[in-house]
C-alpha cells in the first residue's frame, strides 16, 4: 500500500483550474463553516484540503478558509447564491472545487465538530492526495495525516 500511495501522489491531477475562489462576509472560519452547514440542504459536498484536515487530524494552525468539493459548476453557482459569496481573484476565504468525477466523494466520512455539528469530509486517502501538492505547508499536513490516520 505504501508504494502505491507514493506512486499515486506523484501523478495525481490537481484541481487548480477547477477551483473557484470567493469571499464570504461571514466573520471567521467557524462562522463560514456554520453557514455552509446551514445552507447545504440536499447539495452534495465534502470538505477537503486544510479545512477537512483541521477536522480529521489537526496540525496547521490558523486555518482561515473553508475548502470543499461540490458536485458540479451548477452547484457551485447555487452555493455562491445561497451563501452570498463574491468572486475574488485573491484573498478569498472560501474555495469551491469542482472534481472531474464523483471519485472524490467515495468514502466520505462524517466528522462531529463540537463547534458546528456533523460535517462531511472526504476520505483520508483523498484528503492526503489533496494536501500533498499544496504549496502552503500541504506536505507537512499530509504527512501528519498519514502518520495519525493512514498509519502506512
Amino acid at each position: 500500500a505504501v508504494g502505491l500511495l507514493d506512486a499515486w501522489k506523484m501523478v495525481y491531477p490537481t484541481y487548480q483550474k477547477q477551483k473557484l475562489t470567493y469571499f464570504s462576509y461571514e466573520q471567521g472560519y467557524m462562522a463560514i463553516l456554520a453557514s455552509v452547514l446551514a445552507k447545504a440542504n440536499e447539495k452534495k459536498y465534502a470538505l477537503s484540503f486544510f479545512s477537512g484536515a483541521d477536522l480529521v487530524a489537526p496540525f496547521i494552525r490558523g486555518i482561515t478558509k473553508v475548502q470543499l468539493y461540490v458536485k458540479d459548476f451548477a452547484d457551485a453557482e447555487r452555493w455562491k447564491g445561497d451563501l452570498g459569496l463574491e468572486v475574488v481573484a485573491s484573498g478569498g476565504n472560501i474555495e469551491l472545487y469542482v472534481p472531474y468525477d464523483d471519485g472524490v466523494f467515495y468514502g466520505t466520512q462524517t466528522i462531529d465538530s463540537a463547534a458546528v455539528g456533523n460535517i462531511p469530509v472526504v476520505s483520508n486517502i483523498q484528503l492526503y492526495m489533496d494536501l500533498f501538492d499544496n504549496p502552503s505547508r500541504g506536505v507537512e499536513q499530509a504527512e501528519h495525516l498519514r502518520e495519525i490516520k493512514l498509519k502506512f
